[in-house]
């Protein structure tokens, strides 16, 4: 679990670094789904953590991280912030992945770096 001290989710595009900072026991997510949005595969995994309302209190949020390639080759994502006691599960955090809207999205340079993914290292947690 992390703790995030943004003021808001951060829902930019920008290259990722997330391997390392998660572990299974976080994870609800961690998969190849197919956006039906970009018609291609992306990228999808979660993780449990805190965020900091305007009083210090912590609330407990997940964190749904949608991969993607750009047209340079670049890896981008996109993040979602899902907080309160709103009902999360691995079904909806499908479908919310699925419907994105992704910036600079380059379709055909995704599935090519998706193509050889093992999916038995994707299967959901």
């Amino acid at each position: 679990m992390f703790e995030a001290h943004l003021p808001s989710a951060d829902l930019s595009s920008q290259p990722a670094h997330h391997h390392d900072q998660t572990t299974s026991n976080d994870q609800l997510i961690n998969r190849i789904v197919h956006s039906s949005t970009h018609n291609c595969p992306i990228w999808v995994w979660s993780t449990h953590g805190k965020r900091k309302d305007k009083k210090g209190a912590l609330l407990n949020a997940v964190f749904l991280y949608i991969e993607y390639k750009n047209p340079q080759n670049n890896t981008c994502y996109l993040c979602k912030e899902l907080t309160g006691k709103s009902l999360v599960d691995n079904q909806f955090l499908t479908m919310l992945a699925e419907s994105a809207l992704l910036a600079n999205i380059c379709t055909s340079k995704t599935r090519h770096w998706l193509k050889n993914f093992n999916e038995t290292d994707s299967e959901i947690i």
